[in-house]
Formats: C-alpha cells, structure tokens, sequence
C-alpha cells in the first residue's frame, strides 16, 4: 500500500510541476489562479447551517408544498424522507426519521396488498386507498417541519391527523 501511496505522490508532484512549466511556456505564468465556483445560486440567509441538512430540507419543503395544495402524498414520498437518515448525526433529527420509518412499516406490514395505494388523506377525502394518517406518522413530520422552521407544514399536519 505504501508502494502505492509513493506513486500516487510522486504522479501528482510530476504533474504539478509540468502544469507550472507548461504555462510559463505560454507566457501565462504572471497570471493569477482562478478559482472555480460550481455554484451558479446567489448563497440564501440561513443556509450555512442547513449545509450537511439540505436535502432532507428539500424533502420537507417539497411535502409542504404538497400539503398546502392538497396535493396527493404517497408512500414513496415519505420512504424518501426516511432514506436521509444515514446521512444525519443529528440525534434530534435522526430519531424522528427512525420513528417515521418504524410507523411506516408497520402500516406496510398491516396492509401488503395496498403499498401503492398508501397516502396521507385529508378528512373529506373520498378516494380509495390506506390512510397513512397515524398518530406518530402526522406527529413526527410535525416534529420535522418544526426542527426546520417550516411552521405551516407543522399545522397543516396537525389539522390533517386531528
């Protein structure tokens, strides 16, 4: 491994080197580095500390939009917002998502010949299919919406469960 290592090393600083002289070559070598940003979005207030929580918040803000058009939310939707919780090492956020995770699958277990039919329903709803408005299901995106700051999501789910 170390054989490797020195190999590695030694094709970096060789190719180091030859990026140095090929420019100076061109005549390029009195011209500063420019770095690179890949970002072409303007950074928003707020979003350095939601760096390592961006998609999860993504997620959430999707569903809120959802809820707030009374959209239909399936199943999927909130598997998908289970799945973030390798990614997170905040206990505040991660055991929310293992209690969501939990209740979904066993509404899964109670009812296998439905997955597909699964979704959130609001209360005049009269379409078909398994609700997924559990008490710990509306509790924990709740608890989500608000750990974001998502406030209206929050009420949306407390006034859908209730």
């Amino acid at each position: 491994m170390e054989a490797y290592d020195a190999a590695v090393l030694s094709y970096a600083i060789a190719s180091a080197a030859f990026k140095d002289r090929s420019s100076s070559f061109i005549g390029m070598s009195s011209l500063p580095h420019r770095v690179i940003d890949d970002s072409l979005t303007p950074p928003r207030d707020g979003e350095s500390d939601m760096d390592s929580r961006g998609y999860l918040y993504q997620l959430l803000y999707n569903l809120e939009q959802m809820l707030m058009n009374r959209a239909m939310v399936q199943l999927s939707h909130l598997m998908e917002i289970c799945s973030t919780k390798q990614s997170q090492s905040d206990i505040q956020i991660s055991a929310p998502l293992d209690a969501l995770l939990s209740e979904l699958r066993q509404i899964c277990k109670s009812n296998p010949g439905s997955i597909h039919l699964m979704q959130l329903q609001y209360e005049e709803d009269s379409r078909q299919g398994v609700s997924l408005n559990t008490e710990i299901v509306c509790k924990t995106l709740a608890d989500l919406f608000r750990l974001f700051g998502m406030l209206k999501g929050a009420s949306l789910m407390k006034k859908i469960c209730s």
